[in-house]
């Protein structure tokens, strides 16, 4: 969960300082948004 949370900072670092396509970075970012969601789930079973 942290390795996740860490990975999608550094997106958002990433995209401020290189100006990358926005819809790149959305895409990835929600990417990384449902796998986060799934270990939540799997944890709470």
């Amino acid at each position: 969960m942290e390795e996740l949370k860490e990975q999608m900072m550094n997106l958002v670092i990433l995209n401020v300082r290189s100006g990358l396509n926005n819809q790149i970075y959305d895409e990835e970012y929600k990417k990384l948004e449902e796998e986060m969601q799934q270990l939540k789930e799997s944890k709470v079973r």
